[in-house]
């Protein structure tokens, strides 16, 4: 039945969205595109070796990312105009003892009636070992447009409020036998902006996070150091993009949280904001971003990457950052596939003459949509 709710979900948004009505130019470029890219999909070296320099960077020249401050109430539920639209809000951590960690509550909605998606992965080295996945109806479903806030079937399951200037967030999760409480605690401002596929909120570049997790009769006593986003006003026009892969990095003093948005395979949309603990962002211009995805393999019939490259050069920083995947998790979410790596961070760091080595572990995540 809740696989059936889904199905019947993502078929009304495709056809609502008017995907199948697109003027001939559109179709003849999104049919050469698919031909060219299933042509580089291909197994043969030389064909992934051209693949892996196209994802290297050719930017979009119309695109130039402006993060702004956010207040509480940016992070609260905010629905869209469109018929149809999805939202999320995404947490995840590196934790104690080789654990980490990855929560999300995503909304699907449809002519305003809400349906709820509540995923929670936990991973021991990158391994994935406990999965839950449920599904609420629009009358288990209470928020607010006020204050981050979601109830499921009554229970509350997020929260968040001020405390000493910083934005602390409270994970109330109960899903069959595996039941967690976790508190996020800013340690660094948040900001939000719009990107081509929607808009995205980040209240906490990097957490503080400390919780317990029970699985059946075992608790475990998880701390470590988080992070939380917030996507709104995401429609089925987002699937005319070729993807995205994204994620962030967490030195002694500052966050790096990047993205590369993928209108095509030949065009990227870079972008990458600096947060650091002593209470400042920045946004580094696409000029000076180069993000490069390579080393790739076929997986779940697509030609991936397996190591993400950031390079950032101007006259206030200098950023070279390696990460190469140790472990992939393959999701799907109705037509959309993406992989969850856990990644091996290597690097330096230099803002202003301060320097940083950069040595840690991360989750970074690849979206295609085809």
């Amino acid at each position: 039945m809740k696989n059936r709710f889904l199905t019947c979900a993502i078929v009304l948004i495709v056809i609502s969205s008017g995907l199948f009505v697109i003027t001939t130019t559109a179709s003849s470029r999104l049919q050469r595109s698919n031909i060219i890219e299933s042509f580089l999909l291909s197994t043969n070296p030389i064909q992934q070796h051209i693949h892996s320099l196209l994802y290297r960077q050719q930017p979009s020249n119309e695109f130039n990312f402006s993060p702004q401050e956010i207040s509480l109430q940016d992070d609260a539920f905010h629905a869209a105009d469109s018929l149809h639209f999805s939202e999320w809000w995404y947490f995840d951590a590196i934790l104690n003892d080789g654990y980490s960690l990855q929560f999300i509550i995503q909304v699907y909605s449809m002519f305003n009636q809400h349906m709820v998606n509540a995923r929670l992965n936990l991973y021991y080295q990158g391994e994935l070992i406990v999965k839950k996945d449920k599904f609420y109806l629009p009358t288990d479903f209470t928020t607010s447009t006020r204050i981050p806030l979601v109830l499921l079937n009554d229970k509350r399951v997020m929260s968040a409020k001020t405390v000493d200037g910083h934005l602390e967030y409270l994970l109330e999760i109960q899903m069959d036998d595996v039941q967690g409480t976790f508190t996020f605690t800013g340690t660094t401002p948040g900001w939000k902006g719009d990107v081509a596929v929607g808009h995205w909120i980040v209240p906490l570049p990097k957490a503080d996070v400390k919780g317990t997790l029970t699985i059946g009769t075992e608790q475990l006593v998880l701390s470590g150091i988080g992070y939380h986003d917030h996507n709104y006003e995401i429609t089925a026009e987002t699937g005319l993009y070729f993807g995205w892969y994204w994620g962030k990095i967490h030195t002694e003093s500052t966050s790096i949280t990047w993205s590369n948005i993928m209108p095509t395979c030949f065009l990227n949309e870079p972008l990458l904001v600096i947060n650091t603990d002593t209470g400042s962002f920045f946004n580094i211009d696409q000029k000076d971003i180069t993000i490069t995805a390579d080393d790739f393999y076929f997986e779940n019939g697509c030609l991936i990457p397996h190591s993400f490259l950031l390079d950032v050069s101007n006259d206030q920083v200098n950023l070279k950052i390696t990460m190469d995947v140790l472990d992939i998790h393959h999701v799907r979410v109705g037509l959309i596939k993406y992989w969850r790596y856990h990644v091996h961070a290597t690097g330096s760091l230099t803002i202003n003459e301060q320097h940083e080595s950069i040595d840690e572990y991360q989750i970074t995540e690849f979206i295609r949509f085809r």
